[in-house]
């Protein structure tokens, strides 16, 4: 994950980025927490895919928040494991 986080922050270096806290949560715990610099929120997706596939069990949940604390993106793991690729884009 810190690996795509860095590529993405190098080919954007120009461009303003944001904080994002990507979580996994399962049974309302949240069992992973990662911060994530993103030029915009559509490149989470790639993030949100690779934890999915971390964590590819029924009852997890993906949740995104700015750094204001609101929940941008909250999708469930087995829908993102469903997913061709390419489909989960914004």
């Amino acid at each position: 994950m810190a690996t795509f986080a860095l590529l993405l922050t190098q080919k954007h270096r120009r461009r303003t980025v944001t904080l994002y806290d990507f979580e996994v949560v399962k049974d309302g715990s949240v069992i992973l927490s990662e911060t994530i610099r993103l030029p915009h929120i559509r490149f989470a997706w790639p993030a949100i895919k690779q934890l999915a596939q971390r964590f590819c069990e029924r009852g997890h949940r993906i949740r995104v928040k700015d750094q204001a604390g609101g929940i941008v993106i909250l999708t469930g793991v087995a829908a993102v494991c469903e997913l061709g690729e390419g489909e989960a884009t914004a």
